[in-house]
């Protein structure tokens, strides 16, 4: 996990707060791309160091993108939802929603801004690195996972 991501899930955890924890799922993606066993082992490193104290006070683990019915069901289990067409098309509308090359972008770092409470207008390349993701764009591999 990179250090910007490690600040991202700690700013989000200050900004929710600890009584928000429960309502939290931790969505995992790739889950076709590796190794069942290889990929379980990481998701529990990440678990013990990276969110281990969201974990601890009730936030979830979901493997969502690649995995329908599991994330169906996460999702059912979340929104205490049984019906599997709502499920469908709730699972549907967020696949939608998150995008397949996750980069920030302006919106993000007005958000930010504004939780840092920085008044002056300044651009949003000062706060966000997007170099990582656009090489790997770049190279292909992003659309490579979702083949």
């Amino acid at each position: 996990m990179t250090v910007s991501l490690l600040n991202n899930l700690q700013t989000f955890a200050s900004f929710c707060g600890q009584t928000a924890m429960p309502n939290v799922v931790i969505a995992t993606t790739m889950w076709d791309k590796v190794d069942e066993s290889m990929g379980s082992m990481r998701e529990e490193e990440l678990r013990k160091t990276y969110w281990k104290a969201m974990v601890s006070v009730g936030s979830g683990l979901a493997r969502f993108r690649t995995d329908r019915e599991f994330g169906a069901r996460v999702l059912g289990k979340n929104l205490r939802e049984n019906d599997s067409k709502i499920l469908q098309e709730t699972y549907d509308f967020w696949l939608k929603v998150f995008p397949r090359v996750p980069n920030p972008g302006p919106e993000d770092a007005t958000v930010f801004l504004e939780f840092m409470q920085i008044k002056e207008q300044r651009d949003w390349r000062e706060f966000v690195d997007t170099s990582v993701m656009d090489e790997l764009e770049r190279e292909g591999f992003l659309s490579s996972v979702y083949k």
